[in-house]
């Protein structure tokens, strides 16, 4: 429960409408990651962030 709703490792992004957001997305090429709730770690790399390695099992990669 801890993981899931810990406040220290995320944050949000608002538009003014879903229109807005979805403009926001495609030409920021963060669509193909995802429409609402986009992997950090996924995102990092596609905008060219250098980030540590993530501990896949929390993520709930095997």
């Amino acid at each position: 429960m801890r993981l899931a709703t810990e406040s220290e490792y995320w944050f949000c992004v608002c538009f003014k409408s879903q229109d807005d957001k979805d403009t926001f997305l495609a030409p920021a090429g963060l669509v193909v990651i995802g429409d609402k709730y986009l992997d950090g770690y996924a995102t990092a790399e596609l905008l060219g962030v250098t980030m540590p390695e993530p501990d896949d099992t929390e993520r709930g990669v095997n």
